[in-house]
């Protein structure tokens, strides 16, 4: 008897210990956003209660209407070589770390962001979030940014009344980044 209960509590173990191992190694799923995707709008795709951090969502070409809120730690970028508008009420991305979620360690990469008089292309609170080859035209102020260790990258700001770039803990890379007025 004893042999058999010792086979049978190593057989649960050996169980338990396979599929602790089988659970451990998710990869992040990729949700894609545009006409005949997963979502027809990028903060629905946010939103998605089954969308987690290290999530990829990635954007097909067209022209968004919306204000985005990244309340998750994700990589939004546009599809390939698509083109991508996103046209916002207020502010293009906002990356929050409130009560809703962090957003940090966020990347946003590829984005055509079109402002109305008097909207902010990119609000930045979180902290470690990468703003990558966007373009931000018009409104009042490209990027302000409040968290720590934003990296800006390869971006062109234009058109903008008030600020291009504008906050506190951020870095500024490659001579390519273009700021006009």
């Amino acid at each position: 008897m004893k042999k058999r209960t010792s086979k049978k509590s190593f057989a649960a173990i050996f169980l338990i210990l396979f599929l602790f191992l089988s659970f451990s190694h998710v990869s992040a799923a990729q949700w894609n956003v545009g006409p005949g995707q997963n979502y027809t709008n990028i903060h629905d795709a946010i939103d998605n209660a089954n969308t987690a951090d290290g999530d990829v969502i990635n954007v097909f070409n067209g022209i968004y209407e919306e204000d985005v809120v990244v309340n998750k730690n994700l990589t939004i970028k546009v599809n390939n070589n698509d083109t991508v508008t996103l046209k916002p009420v207020d502010v293009g991305f906002n990356v929050v770390n409130d009560i809703t979620g962090n957003g940090g360690g966020t990347t946003i990469t590829g984005f055509l962001i079109n402002l109305l008089s008097g909207g902010l292309g990119m609000n930045i609170s979180a902290n470690d979030v990468t703003i990558d080859n966007n373009i931000i035209t018009s409104g009042e102020d490209g990027i302000l940014t409040f968290g720590n260790h934003t990296l800006i990258i390869n971006n062109q700001i234009s058109g903008v009344s008030n600020t291009s770039i504008r906050g506190g803990d951020f870095i500024i890379k490659n001579e390519s980044c273009n700021v006009t007025i």
